[in-house]
């Protein structure tokens, strides 16, 4: 990825960030291509935006939005589940903890 791309995606996923009433964040280890794809699809189905992303990128764009104090849990295998609906938040920890 250039440097032009990587600064484009930190800036889209921070505005994404700032834009959103709440984030969720998962290991995801262990889970199968088939498993992932399915949870994907739930997440985006209730409003939710999954994200798989490069752990240092992500800290970059946490930085100065309502989100930044989660920037020390990028260590490992994460994803992100950004949410512009408040009353989803629920049913997605509900399908999580299923999955």
């Amino acid at each position: 990825m250039k440097r032009s791309d990587k600064n484009n995606f930190v800036q889209k996923l921070k505005d994404e960030l700032n834009s959103s009433s709440s984030v969720i964040v998962a290991h995801y280890a262990g889970l199968s291509v088939l498993e992932t794809d399915k949870l994907r699809k739930e997440m985006r189905d209730n409003g939710a935006k999954f994200k798989v992303t490069k752990n240092r990128l992500t800290k970059l764009a946490l930085a100065d939005t309502p989100y930044e104090s989660i920037a020390d849990l990028f260590l490992a295998q994460l994803l992100l589940l950004i949410q512009a609906i408040q009353f989803c938040r629920l049913k997605l920890l509900l399908v999580l903890k299923k999955n």
